[in-house]
Formats: structure tokens, C-alpha cells, sequence
């Protein structure tokens, strides 16, 4: 296709404006409990909070008829939550040991930057609900190795 003058000095004149405040903090513990000398139990917890505060504004220098301003345009997302976490471990001799875990996560949410349309701004948590199973060893003095299988279910994907 062909681009006119008028498009390309609309692009070079154009300017966006993004500023983000993020606030975020977390706070963590672990557990273990040794049932026998060869069976483990961990739990680990998480709690974390997190705020963001965005505005977005497009100055276009170019005059009428073809301005394409936006904005100011401001939005605020706050994202909280406690993830636990759990892990059962086996160790069948001294060189293998089988576990077992589950774990829940988040990414907070934000905003979409570059966006056009003010209304499409933000964005919501992502929310993860995982297992695994493995085992972990050495077959061989000369070899460590290990074999995992992992499930994930994704809440509101980013």
C-alpha cells in the first residue's frame, strides 16, 4: 500500500505518555514435619499484595481533521491473595526419593501500555492451581537424574 505524508508526519509528531506506581509487598513461610526418618511433609504460604496505579495520555501535535488524542485516561488494579503450598517426599533408599506436590500462584494484574482503546486498559490476576509428581535419584555413581510430570490449570490467562 501507499502511505501519504499526511500518515507518516501524524506518526512522527505523535506522543505517548504511560506512568505506572506499583506497590507491592509478600510475605512467606515454610513448614516441614519429618513423619519418619524417610516420609516429609512441607507446607509453604505466601500472601502478597499489590497495587498499581496507571495513566496513560496521547498528545497528538498534529491539527484537525486528523488528531488522534487520547486521555487522559487513569486506572487502578489491586491484586491480593494467600497461596499455599504442599509437598509429600519419600525417600526409598539413599540415593532416590518420589514426591508428590500442589501449588497455587498468581501474577498480579496490570495494564496494557500501548493500547488505543481506554476502555482495555487493565488487565486481571492470572490464577495457577498446579500439581507435580517425580522422582528424583542417582541410578548410577556417575549419574543424577530425575523424571517429573507436570498439570497446570490457568485462571484468566495474561
Amino acid at each position: 500500500g501507499v502511505t501519504s505524508v499526511a500518515a507518516l508526519r501524524e506518526v512522527a509528531t505523535r506522543s505517548d505518555l504511560t506512568f505506572e506506581d506499583v506497590a507491592s509487598w509478600s510475605i512467606f513461610g515454610l513448614a516441614e514435619w519429618d513423619a519418619t526418618d524417610r516420609l516429609t511433609f512441607s507446607f509453604e504460604g505466601r500472601y502478597l499484595e499489590d497495587d498499581r496505579d496507571f495513566r496513560f495520555q496521547r498528545i497528538d501535535a498534529v491539527p484537525a481533521p486528523v488528531n488522534s488524542s487520547l486521555g487522559p485516561a487513569t486506572d487502578a488494579i489491586s491484586s491480593t491473595g494467600f497461596k499455599p503450598t504442599g509437598t509429600v517426599r519419600y525417600r526409598i533408599n539413599d540415593r532416590n526419593i518420589v514426591y508428590a506436590r500442589v501449588a497455587t500462584a498468581f501474577r498480579p494484574g496490570g495494564f496494557n501500555a500501548g493500547t488505543i482503546n481506554v476502555d482495555f486498559l487493565s488487565y486481571e490476576k492470572e490464577s495457577v492451581l498446579g500439581g507435580e509428581v517425580g522422582w528424583k535419584g542417582q541410578p548410577f555413581s556417575w549419574l543424577d537424574a530425575a523424571l517429573t510430570a507436570y498439570v497446570a490449570d490457568i485462571e484468566d490467562l495474561q
